[in-house]
């Protein structure tokens, strides 16, 4: 590892030498502790902001040391110092391995750890709101990479705890995303539209506000946040 990193920074200190125009982005930084892996899409910037990059081609399966992701997409990683990682840059195994769709509606759909591809579900049925693509999206990577090691591990449970809030409705269109997109990757997991919670925790009940929709008075409530077990059952 000392000696790969090493490598990296060699890399990165040669192209610093040509120069490069950074400026401060806004984020924030959620500290996390891994070990992933350099693939074809890793580039390696001066900040977490694609006009920085040091290093625009990067060898693959190198690991590299995570230590944090940022509010915009980035991973925060150490090589000599702090440099930052588009999302889809690193990839949780190296070599990982293609799972082919055998699905009849979708044979020719592949799921790479960290590079995932997104199809449409006609098995869903008349459900529009759910055919979106969200497989670029930083935290539909971090989450389904976590699935994806469980799976990979032989376990018949796969679960991710996440934190839910009436005010945020993106985590649960991508923890539905993600099910429903491995429901279609795996033959042996079976296609269920409904998304199974477990070990749910209230935080915070929130309050109800009547609100006039179309109209009508109807109440709504705001404020409240859960955390649950999302889980996926491997027959």
């Amino acid at each position: 590892m000392r000696k790969i990193t090493k490598y990296l920074a060699g890399v990165i200190a040669a192209a610093l030498t040509i120069g490069t125009s950074a400026f401060a982005a806004e984020y924030s930084v959620t500290p996390v502790q891994a070990t992933w892996y350099t693939n074809d899409q890793t580039v390696i910037c001066f900040d977490a902001d694609a006009n920085t990059v040091v290093v625009p081609t990067c060898d693959s399966n190198i690991p590299v040391n995570i230590i944090g992701v940022t509010s915009n997409g980035f991973w925060q990683v150490q090589l000599d110092q702090v440099y930052y990682i588009p999302g889809a840059g690193l990839s949780a195994q190296a070599n990982s391995n293609t799972a082919v769709n055998t699905t009849a509606n979708n044979t020719n759909a592949t799921a790479t750890t960290g590079n995932y591809v997104w199809h449409k579900k006609d098995w869903l049925g008349n459900m529009s709101w759910a055919d979106k693509d969200l497989t670029s999206n930083p935290t539909y990577i971090t989450i389904r990479n976590e699935y994806e090691k469980q799976y990979a591990a032989g376990y018949k449970t796969l679960r991710y705890r996440v934190r839910y809030s009436d005010e945020n409705r993106e985590l649960s269109d991508i923890t539905r995303q993600i099910i429903w997109d491995m429901e279609d990757d795996y033959s042996n997991i079976e296609k269920d539209v409904t998304i199974y919670g477990e070990n749910m925790n209230v935080i915070n009940e929130g309050t109800w506000t009547d609100v006039k929709i179309n109209g009508a008075w109807s109440p709504v409530r705001s404020g409240r946040i859960v955390e649950i077990d999302r889980v996926i059952y491997v027959q």
